[in-house]
């Protein structure tokens, strides 16, 4: 399990782009797959979880601690627990509170 306080820079992805040698003109469409559609649709984005349980941030703070805490969940394992010694609290992957 890994354990990361609110306080941890949050993690950055890097999006990188494959050249494929394919003849012109048959160049590959972009479309979502069913598999791609239903992990998108499944992992929901906590807009609001720093809001919820840290006050006195500015919006940008809140911003970054939301983003890594979606960050967080979407490393953990379907039966992981990511615990925020902060709050001394854990999530489940879904972003709910849960007594450990």
């Amino acid at each position: 399990m890994l354990v990361r306080s609110i306080c941890d820079p949050p993690l950055t992805t890097h999006n990188t782009q494959e050249e494929m040698d394919v003849p012109l003109g048959s160049q590959p469409k972009k479309e979502l797959t069913s598999a791609s559609l239903f992990i998108t649709l499944s992992m929901a984005y906590h807009h609001e979880w720093s809001q919820s349980y840290i006050k006195g941030l500015t919006f940008e703070e809140h911003h970054i601690n939301n983003e890594w805490f979606n960050n967080m969940l979407a490393m953990l394992k379907d039966d992981g627990e990511l615990y925020v010694p902060m709050l001394e609290k854990s999530f489940n992957k879904s972003g709910e509170e849960v007594s450990s």
